[in-house]
């Protein structure tokens, strides 16, 4: 697992390294267009930028292995798939957590957090990245590993997205208990039910993805 961690970090790191120096540079600049001009609307920036980053990184990382064009057989042909996916999990979840703790240090005289408040945040993004990569990559691999006559595949993708969509708003009205937190997402707002809804699904996926892999060997063989 340590070599996959170390193999997948040097695939990405020149992107990761750049992504921290475009995000440490936007906060160079908000400061000193604020000092110049503090008019200027430069706040949300390098917030703007992390998000993007966070989103690009998870993407470029799990794609990797999974995509016909993406393959790298040669180093990882020892390890099973289920190493493979959460080895890339681990890697994207830590560069996401560096690029969010370097964003509570440039806004630590705005944004203050209790330990249960890191915790509920560190849960809920841990979830949220597993379900970005479920949803995003490793269902439209499901589809792509099932036979489906005369159905189109990006079309059975759009319709499982708008399922899940319809999903999280019928739990979200029938279980709307939740919890005040201080979060940019959902409004400062963390909702158990959607959270645990999430957890089963991104579970269920990656248990389907891995059961459709494991026969797709058998059957080359």
């Amino acid at each position: 697992m340590i070599h996959l961690f170390n193999f997948y970090h040097e695939k990405s790191k020149k992107f990761f390294f750049s992504s921290l120096l475009l995000i440490l540079t936007s906060y160079v600049a908000k400061y000193v267009f604020q000092w110049i001009m503090p008019e200027s609307q430069w706040e949300r920036l390098p917030m703007f930028l992390s998000f993007i980053a966070a989103v690009v990184l998870t993407w470029r990382i799990n794609q990797l292995d999974i995509q016909p064009n993406h393959q790298t057989l040669a180093s990882t042909a020892t390890h099973s798939t289920l190493e493979k996916i959460i080895a890339k999990y681990l890697l994207a979840y830590f560069q996401v957590l560096v690029i969010a703790a370097v964003n509570l240090v440039f806004n630590f005289t705005t944004v203050s957090l209790g330990v249960t408040q890191l915790l509920i945040i560190a849960l809920e993004l841990a979830v949220y990245l597993a379900g970005m990569i479920s949803y995003a990559i490793l269902f439209r691999g499901v589809i792509a590993k099932l036979w489906l006559p005369n159905v189109s595949k990006p079309f059975a993708v759009a319709i499982g997205w708008v399922m899940i969509v319809l999903m999280n708003d019928v739990t979200r009205h029938y279980f709307p208990q939740s919890i005040d937190s201080v979060l940019t997402v959902n409004n400062g707002e963390f909702y158990p039910g959607t959270f645990i809804l999430n957890a089963c699904l991104s579970a269920a996926i990656v248990f389907v993805y891995l059961w459709l892999e494991k026969n797709q060997l058998k059957d080359d063989r």
